[in-house]
């Protein structure tokens, strides 16, 4: 019988935990920059976090969760410019309007 492999972890790719164990998971989880349905990994946004290669659903997380607070700091650094409110004249206009009507009326 040959002797178990090492017991490595799904999400950070160490040995000696499961993912179960593993304290980055519970890390980002708190974070919630992911999220956990069964055995699979998801982003924010539930979409599934792809496994393919050698680097880490870990690594590939906090690289995304790390994108994106980027970008959420260069849109919050844009200047908000404010628009000159519009002058509300409907209250001049019907005032016009009522005052040719008088005008008007004393003629006839």
């Amino acid at each position: 019988m040959e002797p178990r492999p090492p017991l490595k972890c799904a999400y950070c790719k160490e040995e000696s935990h499961s993912a179960t164990r593993c304290t980055h998971t519970d890390e980002d989880l708190e974070k919630i920059i992911v999220r956990t349905q069964g055995a699979s990994y998801l982003f924010p946004n539930y979409q599934r976090v792809p496994m393919e290669g050698n680097e880490s659903a870990k690594d590939i997380v906090r690289a995304f969760a790390k994108e994106q607070a980027e970008l959420n700091k260069k849109f919050m650094e844009k200047p908000i410019v404010k628009e000159k409110p519009e002058e509300d004249t409907t209250e001049k206009d019907w005032g016009l309007a009522y005052r040719s009507f008088t005008v008007s009326s004393s003629y006839v």
